[in-house]
């Protein structure tokens, strides 16, 4: 009679359980797009900590997970720089065109992530598409309160100079005049069309722009 091998059962270590887990090309691409919104939530306000270590923490799992599955490296590469490109924006006044190419690289790169043709290691298009668009529309929203909040920080500083003095660094009409205020040279005009003269003390009495508009300080005697 044939003789039957004992059957043993073996069950995985809690290290090879973790990384079954996260060998999951859904959960790692989750995982990665979660982790560059928090990386850039902390870049774009600077101070809150929270968002920037966990979006390092997920970002850190995310390449531990892709480790274990089929990629291709050059559509990783172009996802890591659609997020590059993302930040960068937060800096680079590009009117929207950093930001663009950022987007359609990380979908890009999305797109042609998983080197094989096994169905269960592919991201769903209708998985991509969804976090993109819900990506640009956050990246959107906090850009604009960000440009808001830094033209607003800019309006305040410019107000904060009504009411200073300072003198004249050259003759001041109601077209030309220049002031040193602040560490800066300044454009100055007179509200009233007096002239007011080189090195007279001086007090501002509005901002427009980049023109300080002074009036004359009459010297106590």
């Amino acid at each position: 009679p044939a003789v039957k091998s004992p059957l043993y059962i073996i069950k995985p270590t809690l290290k090879q359980q973790v990384f079954s887990f996260f060998a999951n090309p859904t959960l790692a691409y989750l995982i990665l797009s979660f982790g560059a919104l928090c990386l850039w939530i902390e870049l774009s306000h600077p101070g809150i900590f929270f968002p920037g270590i966990l979006g390092a923490l997920c970002l850190l799992i995310s390449l531990v997970s892709f480790q274990l599955l089929p990629i291709r490296l050059g559509a990783l590469g172009m996802l890591l720089l659609g997020i590059i490109l993302l930040i960068i924006e937060l800096y680079v006044p590009s009117y929207g065109a950093l930001g663009v190419g950022g987007i359609l690289a990380f979908v890009l790169g999305s797109l042609y992530l998983m080197d094989t043709t096994i169905p269960e290691f592919q991201i769903s298009t209708l998985l991509i598409f969804p976090v993109a668009t819900c990506f640009a529309i956050v990246v959107c929203i906090l850009s604009f309160i960000l440009l808001k909040t830094r033209r607003l920080k800019v309006t305040d500083s410019y107000l904060s100079l009504v009411g200073l003095f300072t003198e004249a660094n050259t003759d001041i009409t109601e077209r030309t005049g220049n002031v040193f205020l602040n560490g800066e040279l300044w454009s100055a005009r007179t509200a009233d069309g007096t002239l007011i003269s080189k090195n007279s003390k001086v007090l501002v009495q509005q901002v427009n722009g980049l023109v300080l508009t002074v009036v004359l300080q009459e010297r106590k005697k």
